[in-house]
């Protein structure tokens, strides 16, 4: 009978001798893929919104004109700018 317990639990230790780092490298890599799976989640929202940017600045004058005058500091010939310190 001892001989039967002796012998189940070396077959449990080979068995998790073996199994163990190939378990571990899994549960790694599926750590892994849901990191990149989030990731391309990200980078699908980030370029949906460059794609909506590009399109305002290839056919909307508002954007255009907003774009020259804000970070451009351009004005229509005539205007005249008074900044406020």
């Amino acid at each position: 009978m001892w001989f039967k317990k002796i012998f189940f639990f070396l077959l449990l230790l080979i068995l998790g001798w073996f199994y163990t780092p190939g378990f571990l490298k899994l549960r790694k890599c599926s750590l892994s893929l849901h990191h990149y799976e989030k990731e391309i989640k990200e980078l699908k929202i980030k370029n949906k919104e460059l794609e909506k940017e590009k399109e305002l600045l290839e056919n909307d004058l508002f954007t255009i004109e907003k774009l020259g005058r804000n970070e451009l500091d351009l004005v229509k010939e005539g205007e005249i700018v008074y900044k406020i310190r």
